[in-house]
């Protein structure tokens, strides 16, 4: 009777490896997918070769099992979790009030944040956390990867369907979007920087550095030169070699821009001022472009609307379904101009609440995460929408438990 339990136990113990090593496998699989931006950028094609709603739905299925398997769930004791619950009552209570409100509209927001509490929760575990930083880092090159290659080749990742968001001359790979791009590769850095041996380090910074340059966003340049100076800080970096590198790299930039330009004028007739204009902006002689101008208009917009609706602002989705083109390009105006006066401190509670324990912890990339998200914030209105986000937050509100996550 001993012998049959004994066989028992170690058939058991033997199937929860094997199924734990599975959902190991698809989460590594789902991280890749997801942060790659590889489902929207075949959407665009036309394509439903993968289907994102089935990811969903098994990513669900996956929290729900690591739920039942954990008997002490730590995601209830974190800050990021209260905010979850207060913007998930506050979507609630704005979309009971204002019948006007889309349903799609509230849908997108609570799916979101369906999403991140399945990435919180997953993430949490050890043995995932690492999984989740390597698959970054594994994005991260393929992302600088497609940047150069679509340089070269400009219209490799084009469809008719992200004509509207790809600008020719700017790489943006799966991302389709080139500022979207430059976000990812930038967040690749900060969350893989430690996962990469220390003697290949400094070549995957210059790596980042190319593959973020070719975006032509100077947000992500902002960003990367950010992550570069608190790392040299914290004496990961050679501080000689780093030093030397981006001297020579801004002289070589500012020198060479006369004979960009005119590779540029060649290449890119159709889009050549908004790619010269941001070479400009490097030695300082930029104008406004077209996409400035905008972002300034619908900021105004935005703005004005939660000037007129306070106190509690216009409602859910107001800067999304307006006569503008374009959405507010900003976080802060965008919950402003939804929640009123409470919408001032909704994005900063997210990005601190998100990022407390790593920060308590003095993790050394906590600081550059908060502010690089606070910049960030300034430049778009999608932190909520975009998959790379909201895995970058669920990843660093699970960081910060002492040397286990470097």
């Amino acid at each position: 009777m001993n012998f049959l339990l004994k066989i028992l136990q170690i058939n058991g113990e033997n199937y929860l490896m094997r199924t734990s090593n599975y959902l190991r496998y698809f989460l590594f699989f789902f991280i890749l997918v997801i942060y790659s931006n590889i489902p929207s950028y075949y959407a665009t094609l036309g394509s439903s070769l993968i289907n994102p709603r089935n990811l969903f739905f098994l990513l669900f299925l996956y929290t729900l099992i690591m739920i039942f398997y954990k008997k002490n769930l730590t995601i209830l004791n974190k800050p990021l979790f209260y905010w979850i619950y207060f913007y998930f009552s506050l979507v609630l209570l704005y979309y009971i009030v204002n019948n006007h409100l889309e349903v799609d509209e509230f849908r997108k927001h609570i799916f979101s944040l369906v999403f991140l509490i399945c990435l919180f929760t997953i993430i949490s575990y050890d043995t995932n956390l690492t999984l989740t930083k390597k698959a970054i880092f594994i994005i991260t090159l393929v992302a600088i990867f497609n940047n150069i290659y679509e340089f070269i080749n400009p219209y490799s990742f084009y469809s008719e369907l992200s004509g509207i968001k790809n600008s020719i001359g700017r790489s943006a790979g799966f991302y389709i979007n080139a500022n979207i791009s430059g976000e990812a590769i930038v967040l690749g850095l900060l969350f893989s920087y430690f996962t990469v041996p220390k003697k290949f380090r400094f070549l995957f910074l210059i790596a980042c550095f190319l593959g973020i340059l070719l975006t032509f966003s100077r947000t992500a340049l902002l960003g990367y030169f950010l992550v570069t100076l608190f790392l040299l800080k914290n004496e990961q970096i050679n501080r000689v070699y780093i030093l030397i590198l981006v001297s020579t790299l801004i002289i070589f930039i500012i020198i060479t821009i006369p004979f960009i330009e005119d590779l540029i004028q060649i290449y890119f007739p159709n889009n050549s001022n908004n790619l010269i204009n941001r070479l400009n902006f490097f030695s300082g002689n930029a104008g406004v472009d077209f996409s400035q101008k905008e972002r300034t208009e619908v900021a105004i917009a935005a703005f004005n609307l939660f000037a007129d609706n306070l106190p509690f602002g216009a409602g859910l989705g107001v800067t999304e379904h307006w006569e503008h083109r374009v959405s507010a390009h900003n976080m802060y105006l965008t919950f402003m101009a939804q929640f009123g006066i409470l919408g001032i401190f909704m994005y900063p509670a997210l990005i601190f609440a998100a990022s407390y324990n790593a920060y308590k912890s003095n993790y050394p990339l906590a600081k550059p995460f908060i502010i690089y998200m606070l910049i960030i914030g300034f430049t778009t209105h999608n932190v909520l929408d975009a998959y790379h986000m909201l895995t970058a937050i669920a990843l660093i509100s699970n960081m910060g438990y002492g040397e286990r996550n470097v």
